[in-house]
């Protein structure tokens, strides 16, 4: 049955309360390491332009700000006490 508020000023009416849940809103059957699979795969039509346009010190930073963001991700996962989960993105 669903939960109902009362809503002043409507002479004693009450109505129900709307439906919430949290995200995600459509459930899939694949799992982190496949979503992050094909994100990678996504990604590198434009990391290869971006190093063909800028030269190698565009993959020096790709490179640099993956591994920062890595690091950073497996430090907060072991500030809150989880495991780490870094090597979901592992594309082998």
């Amino acid at each position: 049955m669903p939960r109902r508020r009362f809503s002043p000023g409507t002479g004693g009416n009450v109505e129900p309360l709307p439906y919430l849940e949290s995200s995600p809103h459509l459930h899939a059957r694949q799992e982190t390491t496949q979503i992050m699979r094909a994100v990678i795969y996504s990604l590198l039509p434009a990391c290869a332009a971006a190093v063909y346009f800028f030269g190698l010190r565009a993959l020096w930073v790709l490179l640099l700000a993956t591994l920062g963001c890595v690091a950073v991700e497996a430090a907060c996962q072991r500030l809150r006490g989880t495991a780490v989960t870094v090597s979901d993105a592992v594309p082998w």
